[in-house]
């Protein structure tokens, strides 16, 4: 039987002084007044206002503040290999060239996590070797080569996962 939270996704509608949620079910809509998506962020459990239970524990996954719509899913949907950061900054002066390898860190006591930079104009895209738990907008990400500083900018999306080819063989 296929579990209906698969699809479940919960959409904050902005309004002048509220939100609405609007929770999309094959057999039902549900809306409920709440404060705005700054109420939320992507990896919360608690708090969230859906009806019943679930048989397993749901999540924010995704929050995209200009349309107002806050996706909700299981654990497995936080992972993701790639971020979208702005406002970086370079100690350089310049930022390296694409397809350099880096450490990342999302977390303040995170790990540096190994990945691969490509910054033009206003976007700088990190694709990390493996996928990380709840990339959140508005954290900070700081760039590393071994114990030296590359730079740093803010979060603004996790992105989608890419479509990947499986490997059947490395040769």
């Amino acid at each position: 039987m296929k579990d209906p939270l698969d699809q479940l996704h919960l959409h904050l509608l902005l309004a002048t002084k509220f939100a609405t949620y609007f929770h999309h079910h094959p057999h039902h809509k549900l809306r409920k007044k709440h404060d705005g998506v700054h109420r939320f962020t992507v990896g919360q459990r608690k708090g969230l206002p859906l009806p019943g239970g679930s048989p397993r524990p749901v999540f924010v996954t995704d929050i995209d503040a200009d349309s107002g719509r806050v996706t909700v899913g299981y654990a497995e949907a936080l992972m993701r290999h790639r971020l979208s950061a702005g406002g970086v900054t370079w100690v350089a002066g310049t930022a390296p060239s694409d397809g350099t390898r880096i450490e990342a860190r999302i977390r303040y006591h995170g790990a540096d996590l190994p990945a691969v930079v490509n910054a033009n104009n206003n976007e700088t895209v990190v694709e990390f070797e493996s996928p990380q738990r709840a990339i959140t907008p508005g954290q900070a990400v700081v760039f590393y080569e071994g114990d030296r500083v590359l730079g740093g900018g803010m979060i603004d999306r996790a992105l989608p996962e890419l479509q990947r080819d499986p490997v059947i063989a490395e040769i």
